[in-house]
């Protein structure tokens, strides 16, 4: 563990490639009214479980213990609900509990799955599996990355 600070210049294009592309982070910008050009403020606001096992806190914030983590179990109706709602809320950004944050320009969602039933992450519990949806107009995609 490092007790210094990294610097801008050999940490901001490790953080900055948390963060979601294209049209994904346009869409959640807008809707956490956060500047795209402030990816530290995004990361804030959605990187409480990113790719990599990697979590970020507020100075001070104390990150949960695994007997602290906590899940809401989505209903096979719910799940659809929310995929179906992923290109007008991408990683669900604007849910009070939520911070999820995944590279890249694809819809997709990080999701915890325990006795073969599909939850969401709250307050920065791991998930386990991404569920990804199909890139349109690109055939095939989900059984390219199966």
């Amino acid at each position: 563990m490092k007790k210094e600070p990294f610097l801008d210049n050999t940490s901001f294009s490790y953080f900055t490639n948390l963060l979601p592309e294209g049209d994904i982070l346009s869409v959640i910008t807008r809707r956490l009214q956060i500047p795209i050009s402030n990816q530290f403020e995004l990361l804030r606001a959605i990187g409480g479980d990113c790719a990599g096992a990697v979590s970020l806190y507020d100075d001070g914030f104390e990150p949960p213990k695994p007997v602290g983590y906590s899940y809401k179990m989505l209903t096979e109706k719910h799940l659809r609900k929310v995929v179906e709602q992923l290109p007008e809320n991408p990683l669900m950004a604007n849910e009070e509990d939520i911070r999820l944050s995944l590279a890249g320009a694809q819809e997709k969602l990080p999701v915890y799955i325990k006795k073969g039933k599909i939850h969401l992450s709250l307050n920065g519990s791991p998930s386990s599996h991404i569920l990804k949806t199909p890139i349109k107009n690109l055939p095939n995609t989900v059984e390219n990355e199966t």
